[in-house]
């Protein structure tokens, strides 16, 4: 996990003490001491949870730079294809129809000026 503290991080890490702090039963509990409490606590599996979160973000944060050089945009796309008459846009690579703008983008479409 990165040490500087990320946007992720920023959410994801009050949710974890919120839900230790205030929905967890354990440290309402006055049957147990403050050992055993900590005990309890470092068996818990929030920690990997929030772990596994903040691993996922980091690793697929730091793929977003190196997918957007490789979207192509539909209304630059070769394979998009504007019908007029239905005012609808589709795509002749993966037939996809009805629902596409021309913002949207794929990494599998060739852009028009491409050689």
């Amino acid at each position: 996990m990165k040490s500087e503290k990320n946007e992720m991080q920023e959410v994801i890490l009050p949710m974890m003490e919120h839900i230790c702090d205030n929905l967890c039963v354990h440290p309402k509990r006055t049957d147990i001491a403050e050992e055993k409490l900590k005990d309890i606590c470092a068996d818990c599996e929030m920690g990997q949870y929030v772990a596994d979160i903040l691993n996922t973000y980091d690793r697929l944060n730091g793929r977003t730079d190196e997918t957007k050089s490789r979207i192509v945009w539909c209304e630059d796309c070769e394979y998009c294809f504007y019908q007029k008459l239905t005012n609808t846009y589709w795509c002749r690579l993966c037939n996809l129809t009805g629902d596409l703008e021309p913002w949207d983008g794929c990494t599998r479409g060739k852009r028009r000026n491409e050689v």
